[in-house]
C-alpha cells in the first residue's frame, strides 16, 4: 500500500529502536516485572519477527508534558505497552498490560482507556508513514477486558483513498481466541504535507 505524499517524515516524538541516540531510552518499552508472564511471552515472540520489524517508542522530550504511553513514574499504574513496526507492511503489532488506574468497575478495564490505546496506537502508525491529523473514529466493543489480563494488537492501514488514510486495528486476547475492541479511524493527509 503506498501513500501519495511527497515528502514522507517520522515525526519527532516517534522514534525507531533503529535510531541509535535513542536505543537507550527504550527500556521503558521492554519487558518490566509487573507484566503477566502471558505479556513477557508476547513480547518475546514479537522481538523475533525479523528484521522487517522495529521497535517503536513515543519519547516526549519536553519536561512539562507526557505522552500519555510515556509515564515513567506511573506506568505500571495506567498501562504499559510495547510495540513493533513493520514499513514493508505499514502495521504495528504489540502487547498492552493494564493496570489498576485504567479499571472503570472492579477489575474491568474501562472502555476508555481502551479506547486511548487504539487512537494511540493508530495515530502512531500513521504518522510513522506521513503527516495526517484524524477527523474520524469508530470503535466498537467486543467482551469485557479485566486489568489483570494482557492483550495484543495489531494495527494497519486499511486503504487510502484520495488523501484520506483508513487505519484499523483489533485488540485481542493473548491467544487471539478474544477479540476485546476494534477501531477504524480516518486520517486526512494535509495537501502541504504539513500539520
Amino acid at each position: 500500500m503506498s501513500i501519495n505524499i511527497k515528502k514522507i517524515q517520522v515525526r519527532k516524538h516517534i522514534k525507531l529502536a533503529s535510531d541509535e541516540d535513542w536505543k537507550s531510552k527504550l527500556d521503558i518499552w521492554k519487558v518490566n516485572e509487573s507484566w503477566s508472564e502471558d505479556c513477557k511471552a508476547v513480547f518475546r515472540e514479537l522481538s523475533n519477527l525479523g528484521d522487517d520489524w522495529v521497535q517503536v517508542a513515543v519519547v516526549c522530550q519536553d519536561s512539562d508534558r507526557r505522552c500519555y504511553f510515556n509515564c515513567h513514574d506511573q506506568q505500571d499504574k495506567v498501562f504499559s505497552a510495547a510495540m513493533f513496526y513493520s514499513k514493508s507492511r505499514n502495521r504495528i503489532r504489540g502487547v498492552v498490560q493494564f493496570g489498576p488506574y485504567s479499571q472503570a468497575a472492579s477489575g474491568v478495564v474501562h472502555t476508555a482507556a481502551t479506547g486511548t490505546v487504539i487512537d494511540t496506537i493508530s495515530g502512531i502508525l500513521i504518522n510513522l508513514i506521513c503527516v495526517a491529523v484524524p477527523i474520524n473514529m469508530t470503535l466498537k466493543y467486543k467482551q469485557i477486558l479485566l486489568t489483570e489480563e494482557s492483550a495484543q494488537f495489531n494495527c494497519w492501514i486499511e486503504r487510502t483513498e484520495g488523501r484520506k488514510a483508513i487505519v484499523k486495528m483489533v485488540v485481542t486476547s493473548i491467544d487471539k481466541g478474544r477479540t476485546f475492541a476494534e477501531g477504524e479511524s480516518v486520517w486526512m493527509i494535509p495537501r502541504n504535507g504539513n500539520v
